[in-house]
C-alpha cells in the first residue's frame, strides 16, 4: 500500500501506513470504505475471542460459539451484521443553539457524504482494532476501539472530539445491539431465532447502569426443571447523566427526534444496551467512555461487578490498565516462541510477530519454556 503523507486532506483511495495512537504502534488504512470488506480477529491470551469485519459487523464471546455475546455467524452474514448487530452511534449537534445536523458515524449513509473521512487501525500486537470517522463539515471526529481485557471482558472504548472553534452541544445515542443471553444454543438461534427470542430476558439496574442478558429457562423439549444460571452483561463507564434503553425501537425514536424511553425489563425480544443523553464539548475537547461486555457470568460475578461500579467510582484507569495487562500477556506468549524480533523492515517484523501469534493460538506454547 502507498504511504499517507498528509492527514489534512481527505484521502479518497485506500492507503496505509504505520503510525501510533496514544503511544501504541498501529497500522492505519485510510479510506477503508474503498476496499472490499475483510475479516479480522481480536485474539487474547485467555478464552476471549472476537471476529469483526471492516464494516463493523462482529461476533464475540468466551470459550466457544455457545458462549457468544453477539450471534456467531459465517463471514458473509457478518458482512451484513453491522446493520442490526453490534455498535451503533447517532448524534445531533448544535453550535450557538443552531442545529448543525444529524450524524451516524460509520453507518452506510455517512460514507456517501464527501465531507466524511474514515480510517481503520489495528495495533501491532493484534488485540485491538479502531474504527474512526471524521466529519469535516460538523467539525467532529468519532472513533471506537475494540480490545480484549482478560479480567473484564471485551471493551469498546469510544471517543468523541470537537475539532471546531466553537463549543458544541450534542444529543447522543450510543450502544450495542442484539446482545445474546448466555446459554442460547448455537444451532437453535441460527435456525429458530424467533424461539430463542421468546426465552430472552434483559434486566437493567439503574443504580449501576448494568444490563443482564439471560434466558428465562434453558431451551429444552423435556418436562424437567432447567434453570439458566449464567448471564451476559454490559455496563458503561465514563458518561454521566445518561439513561439506558433496552428496546431496539429507541433507535428509530432517536432518529425521528422523539423521546427515548428507558426500560427496567425487556422480555421476548432482542436485548440492546443503548445509552441516550446530552453532553457539551468545548473547542478541542473530547469525551471518552467504555462499554464493557462479558459472557457467562454467575450470580456471584454479577454482584461483584455491581459492587465494583458502586464502590470504586469512575473505572477508566482500571479498565485501561486491564487492557494494557492483557496486551503485555499476549506479547509474553509470543515471546515464549521467539516471536519478538527487530529488523530494518518494520512490516516484516510485524508479519513475523503475527505468524507466531497465530501458530501459538493453534498449537499453544510450553507452560514452562523447554523444561519438563
Amino acid at each position: 500500500m502507498a504511504m499517507i503523507h498528509s492527514a489534512a486532506r481527505i484521502v479518497s483511495e485506500p492507503v496505509g501506513e504505520f503510525t501510533s495512537i496514544d503511544g501504541e504502534d498501529v497500522f492505519r488504512i485510510s479510506a477503508v470504505e474503498g476496499m472490499p470488506s475483510f475479516l479480522m480477529s481480536i485474539p487474547s491470551e485467555t478464552d476471549l475471542w472476537m471476529f469483526v469485519t471492516s464494516l463493523g459487523g462482529l461476533t464475540a464471546g468466551r470459550v466457544d460459539p455457545d458462549g457468544a455475546i453477539f450471534p456467531y455467524e459465517t463471514v458473509d452474514r457478518l458482512e451484513d451484521a453491522h446493520h442490526h448487530t453490534g455498535p451503533i452511534t447517532m448524534l445531533r449537534a448544535r453550535r450557538a443553539g443552531r442545529p448543525e445536523g444529524v450524524w451516524e458515524p460509520l453507518a452506510d449513509r455517512s460514507a456517501e457524504d464527501s465531507r466524511v473521512e474514515r480510517s481503520l487501525y489495528k495495533n501491532v500486537t493484534g488485540n485491538a482494532v479502531i474504527f474512526e470517522e471524521i466529519h469535516h463539515g460538523l467539525g467532529l471526529s468519532f472513533r471506537y476501539r475494540w480490545s480484549a481485557a482478560d479480567a473484564l471482558g471485551l471493551v469498546r472504548t469510544a471517543t468523541l472530539t470537537n475539532d471546531g472553534s466553537d463549543a458544541v452541544e450534542i444529543d447522543l445515542l450510543d450502544g450495542l445491539r442484539n446482545v445474546l443471553p448466555h446459554g442460547a444454543p448455537l444451532a437453535l438461534y441460527q435456525q429458530s431465532s424467533s424461539l430463542v427470542d421468546a426465552y430472552k430476558r434483559t434486566d437493567y439496574d439503574p443504580e449501576t447502569r448494568l444490563a443482564i442478558f439471560s434466558l428465562t429457562a434453558r431451551i429444552v423439549d423435556r418436562p424437567e426443571a432447567a434453570e439458566s444460571l449464567r448471564a451476559n452483561t454490559v455496563w458503561c463507564d465514563g458518561l454521566s447523566g445518561f439513561q439506558v434503553a433496552l428496546d431496539g425501537r429507541a433507535i428509530r425514536a432517536f432518529r425521528r427526534g422523539e423521546r427515548v424511553e428507558a426500560e427496567r425489563v425487556l422480555t421476548g425480544r432482542r436485548g440492546n444496551y443503548l445509552l441516550t443523553g446530552s453532553l457539551r464539548l468545548a473547542p478541542g475537547a473530547s469525551a471518552r467512555w467504555h462499554l464493557v461486555a462479558d459472557a457467562g457470568r454467575s450470580h456471584v460475578e454479577v454482584t461483584t461487578i455491581r459492587s465494583r461500579i458502586l464502590e470504586d467510582g469512575p473505572l477508566d484507569a482500571e479498565i485501561e490498565r486491564a487492557i494494557a495487562d492483557a496486551t503485555e500477556s499476549l506479547r509474553r506468549n509470543v515471546a515464549a516462541a521467539d516471536g519478538l524480533q527487530l529488523s530494518a523492515d518494520r512490516a516484516a517484523s510485524v508479519h513475523h510477530f503475527t505468524n507466531v501469534l497465530f501458530n501459538n493460538l493453534r498449537g499453544g506454547v510450553f507452560a514452562n519454556g523447554y523444561l519438563a
